[in-house]
């Protein structure tokens, strides 16, 4: 505190009058009161690297609070040297940086402390500026007689903003001028083809924002070469019967793998109807054997095969010899069940089938052949047998047998059929007694 004595003095038109006698001492105490930080004057700080960066904030408190500035919790020291100034005028902590740069990036803190408390306040600073380099190194995964492919890991330092892309350049070790060979964004993987077999390329990789472009990197000398091929073609498939709807094919693997372990093998088929081969496997099957299920293919065929390894597929297999498969002839045999049926109702039943060699097809009526006619018809017609009796009439009651028949077999199957009228008139009618 501090000891203090107080007087007054009169004023009107003419002045200022005599002072009144001095009061007592009396002693005088600043109030207590904690530092307070206005945060609305904390808000995030954008500016562009070379270009001031200027923050200030009012502070209260009694007694008036010291004030200190932090980067990421280190402390920013003023130095002339470095632009960089601190101060507190008429409660105001200002921060100026007359030289912003990416040091200056992160979390700024304002701490303000005095006897009777302390308080801080946080916003965030982006200094943009162009990228840093991308990391080293440039790696090189595949190289073929014509191309080389790239990979590089982003930069570290983006600028403290989206990268545009990178810049990609090549030179010949013979040479001493650099080419550009693309610009690529997003990603960090390039293919630079049209490249001269045998030839060796250094490349520069740059990153590149808005604000520009940052320093490049540059390659080790890589040569253009194939470092494997494609593997010879497989041994002709030979093919075995397992049932009429399924067949297994085996090959004998490559005699050369080009270089890379054998993936797997690529199935095809002929189809005579378009004239050309196609893929008989969604997927390269892992083994030198492949089985075919579900198999409808009752018209004579060819599969051949080739080995898949990591530079892609190889020459294809010899075609396997013709085969053609041969089934039992079978039917949708739920089609036929037992029915009653009025007369002159009509009649149909469909029945599907399959078979081959195609079979051939006989309908009975208790035990004696069906011959087609106006009022009987049966039909043969993409695979559906039909049995159809336009009016009904209680003559057509009686079990209809169907038989489908090939040299590998036959099937049969059976159905009743009841067809009931109204009763006809009585006959012959003689009175008894009258």
């Amino acid at each position: 505190g501090q000891e203090m004595q107080f007087r007054v003095r009169a004023n009107n038109e003419a002045g200022l009058g005599e002072p009144s006698e001095a009061s007592d001492t009396t002693l005088i105490c600043l109030p207590k009161i904690p530092p307070t930080i206005d945060t609305d004057g904390m808000k995030n700080v954008q500016v562009k690297a070379g270009n001031p960066l200027e923050v200030c904030v009012k502070v209260d408190g009694s007694p008036p609070p010291e004030v200190e500035w932090y980067i990421n919790d280190e402390l920013i020291v003023p130095s002339e040297e470095e632009g960089v100034e601190v101060s507190v005028e008429k409660g105001v902590a200002k921060l100026l940086i007359k030289n912003a740069d990416k040091s200056h990036r992160g979390e700024l803190k304002l701490k303000a402390k005095n006897e009777h408390g302390d308080s801080e306040a946080k916003c965030n600073v982006k200094v943009f500026d162009k990228p840093g380099p991308i990391q080293e190194p440039i790696l090189c995964p595949e190289t073929t007689k014509d191309s080389i492919t790239l990979e590089w890991t982003p930069p570290l330092d983006t600028g403290d903003c989206d990268l545009i892309g990178y810049n990609i350049e090549r030179r010949d070790i013979t040479r001493q001028t650099w080419v550009q060979v693309g610009k690529l964004n997003p990603g960090c993987e390039f293919v630079c083809k049209k490249l001269s077999e045998g030839c060796q390329y250094v490349f520069r990789i740059s990153a590149e924002n808005q604000y520009g472009e940052g320093p490049a990197v540059e390659s080790e000398p890589i040569e253009a070469k194939n470092m494997f091929e494609s593997p010879s073609a497989p041994g002709k498939p030979v093919v075995e019967y397992v049932d009429d709807k399924e067949l297994t094919l085996t090959w004998d693997p490559p005699k050369r793998d080009g270089g890379r372990p054998i993936e797997g093998y690529i199935v095809e088929k002929f189809d005579p109807d378009v004239g050309k081969w196609i893929k008989a496997t969604h997927k390269p099957v892992k083994e030198p054997t492949f089985t075919i299920k579900d198999m409808r293919e009752y018209k004579p065929v060819q599969f051949r095969v080739c080995a898949v390894n990591e530079a892609g597929s190889g020459d294809c297999s010899n075609a396997s010899d013709n085969l053609e498969l041969k089934s039992k002839p079978k039917f949708d045999a739920s089609k036929l069940r037992n029915m009653n049926m009025r007369s002159g109702q009509p009649l149909k039943v469909e029945v599907p089938y399959w078979g081959h060699p195609k079979p051939t097809v006989k309908w009975t009526k208790d035990g004696e052949e069906i011959v087609c006619s106006n009022d009987l018809i049966t039909k043969d017609e993409n695979g559906i047998l039909t049995l159809e009796i336009p009016v009904l009439d209680r003559g057509d009651s009686g079990e209809y047998k169907l038989v489908v028949e090939n040299e590998m077999g036959q099937t049969e199957g059976s159905m009743n059929l009841n067809v009931q009228s109204k009763p006809k008139p009585p006959e012959d009618l003689v009175v008894d007694e009258i």
